[in-house]
């Protein structure tokens, strides 16, 4: 299933191939779009040429916000949070190209 949106496509990840190297592809090209699922979990990830780069998302089946991390080229790079179901702040991590840089845990 695929859905148009503002700028980018949106394709569910059922549909999408990947090769030995995690490189994303759809109808046999480098997969630029967003994949969604809804099972278990509802999630989006941001692609561009095949890797992900941007937001990646996921929400609890009760529809709040589960966490978002930013990648760049296949690597967390930038701001990773977690939130409890209630959606308050469970965690805050920063990442420079893949490498944990600091992290904040809430209780």
């Amino acid at each position: 299933m695929t859905e148009s949106g503002n700028s980018m496509p949106r394709v569910s990840d059922e549909h999408l191939d990947f090769d030995d190297d995690q490189v994303f592809y759809f109808e046999g090209r480098r997969f630029t779009g967003i994949s969604f699922s809804d099972e278990p979990v509802r999630s989006e990830i941001s692609y561009v040429n095949g890797l992900q780069n941007g937001p990646a998302r996921d929400w609890y089946s009760s529809g709040g916000l589960m966490s978002e991390t930013n990648y760049r080229d296949d690597v967390k790079h930038g701001e990773e949070r977690e939130y409890f179901e209630d959606g308050l702040l469970k965690a805050r991590r920063l990442y420079e190209n893949g490498v944990l840089v600091s992290e904040v845990l809430q209780s």
